[in-house]
């Protein structure tokens, strides 16, 4: 089964290569010339230690036929006939492996594109699954491997290639000699499967490894707050220093067994050829062959042996590709759960109104959701409040379409989201979250991710909008100010700002604020109101919230407990029910204990 799915993997990733076939084919013809290049070069030195010995009439009038009219040429044309033959096979060897280089590069690029490209369209249970690590190192590690992919390749099959036709020389010339030598290959053959298998087997541990490890390092890197709070550097580094141990002896043992390889070949190879040169020289004695002819014959056996050693180490590479191919298409074969719609519904005119219709969500078998049904129209602010677990931000999750309901619809101005273009559908929501998303850009492209047509006037009018622009001319290049990584330059308020400037230069219909001043302190939070307050105006908007404070002025408060809407109502007529709401309520102004 192992050997079906490495050759399927290794036939996948050949088509990846055909894109690239004119470099390829042209890399793998000049490096086979260049070992025919090679391969004249034992003939011409057999051919001058033969003529130093006695004369050769044949040779003498072959110089001759070619304008020399004095047959001691040979001594010296002889000579310069080897040094234009391996002149020849640097060039070409030059040349063959600068096609290769380029169409690897090539390979290289498009893979990573398209890996990345997919990894955008796969759905959030996707991600939330298998986190940001792992799918980091494919793309990364494994892509990396493959860089030297089209080199492996090209390697593997040249050396076949070269050793078939230095054999055929050997054969061609001397095949007594030739078969004592095909002695040699099969157990050359057989070593190399075996090793081979052992090799791509250990690789594929090596990646998992390298994954757990890079999870590691960057869970413990997010969380240093956390780490130097509770004083924990020791603990994450005995954690990490596991890992790294555990990746150092899984690649130790990799290396070691692609490391025996060549050795082996080797030992195998010159043993056979120094038993096939003892025959060699009894058919010398026996005046068989001419001396010069075994110096030919024994050039051209190391010509051989340096394809026998590439062929090894090709095949140790091949295998290290096999197992970075799987681990990528492993990903590649994942269809998203999330697509636009065969036939999407015409965009319908813009309204913002949002209608939630027996609604039901379900993760890994485990009801989150449960018979959601409610209107919010448009203009309106509608919150969602209840205990933690409730199912609030899943509920909020379902308009944008980050997953599909198991039951029921989801509907956006008339038209259930599952028929917009996904494209169109997103264009007309916005979502400010509890953390702000900021990227170690700077300002202007931060502010400019929802609306890339954006002017600076925009920008500068957005920001003033929130009452963040005099915060930003502050810094030193102003728009043009990195932000830095997490948005360290700024405060956790202006943050929070920043993208809600940024949701409304895209102008959305619905807006989603999900806990949006939660983690704020007074002062952050009075800013952030204000500046939500603008957002909002005129647009439907859907607010999750803990601090209950925030959301008296709704519209409609939804209270969710278990994933069920157990109240609905404004405020003030659910502060007169003896329910769920006023009991959270009243815990949070420390009026209850219950």
């Amino acid at each position: 089964m192992a050997r079906k799915k490495y050759g399927h993997s290794l036939r996948r990733f050949t088509r990846e290569m055909l894109g690239q076939w004119p470099l390829i084919v042209l890399g793998w013809l000049l490096n086979l010339t260049a070992s025919a290049a090679a391969g004249v070069l034992p003939w011409l030195a057999g051919l001058f230690i033969d003529r130093l010995a006695a004369p050769n009439p044949g040779l003498d009038r072959f110089i001759q036929s070619l304008g020399f009219a004095d047959a001691g040429a040979v001594d010296w044309l002889l000579p310069l006939g080897m040094a234009i033959s391996l002149a020849l096979n640097a060039l070409l060897v030059f040349g063959g492996t600068l096609s290769i280089q380029v169409a690897g590069q090539r390979i290289t690029y498009n893979l990573r594109r398209r890996f990345y490209d997919h990894l955008l369209s796969l759905d959030v249970g996707f991600h939330s699954t298998i986190g940001s690590s792992d799918p980091l190192a494919r793309l990364v590690h494994d892509v990396n491997t493959l860089s030297n992919s089209v080199y492996a390749v090209k390697d593997f099959v040249t050396a076949v290639a070269s050793t078939l036709v230095l054999v055929g020389l050997i054969l061609a010339r001397h095949w007594q000699l030739a078969l004592a030598t095909l002695i040699i290959l099969p157990p050359v053959v057989v070593i190399l499967n075996l090793l081979g298998r052992l090799v791509r087997r250990h690789t594929h541990t090596v990646r998992e490894a390298e994954s757990s490890l890079l999870a590691r390092l960057r869970q413990s890197l997010e969380s240093m707050r956390v780490v130097r709070a509770f004083g924990a550097e020791g603990h994450e580094l005995d954690a990490f220093s596991r890992r790294v141990e555990d990746v150092r002896r899984k690649t130790q043992r990799r290396e070691f067994t692609a490391a025996i390889t060549t050795p082996i070949i080797q030992a195998i190879g010159v043993s056979g050829v120094i038993a096939v040169i003892a025959y060699g020289i009894n058919l010398v004695v026996s005046g068989d062959i001419s001396t010069g002819m075994l110096v030919e014959y024994v050039g051209l056996v190391a010509l051989v042996l340096k394809p026998l050693r590439t062929l090894g180490q090709a095949n140790t590479n091949l295998q290290k590709i096999g197992s970075s191919v799987d681990r990528l298409y492993e990903i590649l074969d994942r269809e998203p759960a999330i697509t636009d719609p065969p036939e999407p519904a015409a965009p319908p005119l813009s309204r913002g109104e949002v209608v939630y219709d027996g609604v039901g969500f379900a993760y890994a078998d485990r009801p989150i959701l449960t018979d959601i049904s409610f209107r919010a129209e448009p203009g309106e602010v509608v919150a969602l409040v209840g205990p933690s677990g409730a199912g609030k931000s899943t509920l909020v999750k379902l308009l944008p379409r980050l997953y599909d309901p198991d039951v029921g619809r989801v509907i956006l101005d008339g038209v259930d989201v599952r028929r917009w273009p996904l494209g169109e559908l997103r264009s007309r929501l916005a979502m400010v979250p509890q953390q702000p998303l900021v990227f170690s850009v700077s300002v202007a492209e931060n502010l400019r991710y929802g609306a890339p047509e954006a002017t600076d006037d925009d920008l500068w009018a957005a920001l003033e909008a929130v009452g963040l622009d005099d915060r930003i001319r502050r810094l030193r290049n102003g728009l043009c100010g990195e932000v830095g990584r997490d948005g360290e330059t700024l405060s956790g308020g202006e943050l929070q700002r920043l993208a809600i400037a940024r949701a409304l230069l895209c102008d959305p219909l619905v807006l989603i604020l999900d806990e949006a001043t939660s983690s704020l302190d007074s002062e952050s939070e009075l800013a952030v109101q204000r500046a939500l307050g603008r957002l909002m105006a005129g647009r439907t908007t859907l607010v999750i919230a803990h601090r209950l404070s925030t959301v008296r002025g709704a519209d409609r408060i939804l209270v969710l407990d278990g994933g069920r809407i157990v109240e609905r109502g404004s405020h003030v007529e659910l502060m007169a029910e003896d329910g769920l709401y006023r009991g959270l309520v009243e815990r949070q102004e420390g009026l209850t204990d219950r």
